[in-house]
């Protein structure tokens, strides 16, 4: 598998969730810093349970696709007001994943998720921090949320740019294998 497929697949994966999710589309959350973004998820169906243990997964990604979970020192927050519900070490699910399992105790709470990550080798990728917001067991707002359609452009680049160079990649090889013509 090319090193670029690898880069992919993750983005593709997101990409394929986020379409079959219909209305659920809207409880992943994205927050970005410079070339850093991630996608927040919570298990199960995105729907934080209070009074159970929940596993909050966080798909990376990077404009210039230097990150790695092996490469990161990634540090992950839960708080619940100032309470500490979670500190420490972000542990690496996948290769751009990294997921944390954290107790929400309270119904009716908004809880503050915040990650951090610097590179093990300087200069590799950039330095971050993201927020994100989780809210049990409130009800969703009045007005309808604005949808970020951020992640479906995204995606339809890299497929625009996957079919483009699927096809120039063909036609170099049509060419190598087309027979020559001899014309005297």
């Amino acid at each position: 598998m090319s090193n670029m497929a690898r880069r992919l697949i993750p983005i593709f994966v997101i990409f394929l969730a986020v379409l079959s999710s219909g209305s659920q589309v809207l409880a992943h959350t994205l927050s970005k810093d410079g070339n850093i973004s991630a996608f927040l998820h919570i298990d199960p169906d995105d729907k934080p349970v209070p009074g159970k243990v929940n596993t909050i997964h966080f798909y990376f990604n990077d404009q210039d696709f230097r990150f790695s979970m092996a490469g990161c020192l990634c540090n992950a927050s839960v708080m619940e007001g100032s309470k500490v519900l979670y500190k420490g070490v972000l542990p690496a699910d996948d290769l751009r994943v990294g997921k944390i399992k954290v107790f929400l105790p309270d119904n009716d709470v908004s809880y503050d998720v915040a990650l951090s990550g610097k590179p093990k080798a300087a200069g590799y990728f950039q330095q971050f921090k993201l927020e994100f917001g989780i809210d049990v067991g409130k009800p969703p707002p009045k007005e309808p949320a604005k949808r970020n359609i951020w992640p479906l452009v995204m995606v339809g680049v890299l497929i625009a740019a996957a079919v483009t160079t699927g096809f120039y990649t063909l036609k170099r090889r049509s060419k190598m294998k087309a027979p020559r013509r001899n014309d005297g």
